[in-house]
């Protein structure tokens, strides 16, 4: 039975030990975090509503306005380490 001799080895009994040990700490881990974990059509939802509010924050003039606070960014040209850039706030 020299297949069953590894699972003898103190080695072996410490791999085995960690194994279960890791196991028993994520489901810990997913124990507590999973109050945290939203359903995936809820996350659908949030996302939908967070893309439509920067789209709208984004528009020029929306129909209503949007709960975020959006600036209108841009670079008038790409950066190519010739010159210095210039921030207007």
């Amino acid at each position: 039975m020299q297949i069953f001799s590894i699972f003898r080895s103190a080695e072996s009994q410490r791999m085995i030990d960690k194994l279960i040990n890791g196991y028993l700490l994520s489901r810990q881990v997913e124990e507590l975090l999973k109050g945290l974990v939203l359903p995936e059509e809820t996350q659908k939802k949030i996302r939908n509503v967070f893309e439509s509010e920067m789209e709208l924050g984004l528009a020029k003039q929306p129909a209503v306005p949007s709960s975020l606070q959006m600036e209108n960014t841009f670079l008038p040209e790409l950066c190519d380490g010739s010159g210095q850039i210039q921030f207007n706030l």
